[in-house]
């Protein structure tokens, strides 16, 4: 159950900078590296 708390938090906080910063997720690089970040994430936690 925490890792579904952990995960859904990540991508809170993700999308909450990307709407702060402008940065449009649809793009191919950026969903690479969204890919990546959020595993990292998962490995951290």
């Amino acid at each position: 159950m925490n890792d579904f708390k952990t995960q859904y938090y990540n991508e809170l906080m993700l999308g909450r900078f990307m709407a702060n910063f402008n940065i449009n997720p649809e793009l191919i690089k950026n969903k690479c590296k969204i890919k990546q970040f959020l595993d990292f994430g998962k490995i951290a936690a």
